[in-house]
């Protein structure tokens, strides 16, 4: 029985790292960041001015940066949505994790992996 693993075995499996756990740490930043730090982005037609309010400031509607209030309307979030970006999250790690798991370990650990071969506890 081999008791060390093998450079493959030591690379965890996408579901371990992102787990359901994980992908709710990384919705909660999101919805942190959309509420606190994103920007509105409608631009009123008129003046030509945009929002500068975030999700939590959005309660008197579009404002200009000194205030004045431009088009009545909710916040826009444009092209930013969060269950787009926890999946593509989820899927970089798939892609890079598959990648790692293509390649050849290093000299390094093919070093290491041989001197274990030889180890009199390998076959204990």
């Amino acid at each position: 029985m081999d008791i060390f693993p093998t450079f493959l075995d030591m690379v965890p499996l996408p579901s371990v790292v992102f787990n359901k756990d994980m992908q709710g740490v990384c919705g909660r930043a999101i919805s942190r960041f959309l509420d606190n730090h994103l920007q509105c982005s409608c631009l009123d037609p008129g003046r030509g001015e945009r929002c500068v309010n975030t999700k939590v400031s959005h309660a008197l509607g579009h404002q200009g940066r000194l205030g004045t209030p431009l088009e009545p309307g909710d916040f826009d979030p444009a092209y930013f949505h969060s269950a787009r970006f926890v999946s593509t999250v989820h899927n970089f790690l798939n892609s890079t994790m598959q990648d790692i798991k293509g390649r050849k370990p290093s000299n390094r650990r093919s070093l290491v992996d041989s001197t274990r071969a030889s180890s009199p506890m390998r076959n204990a």
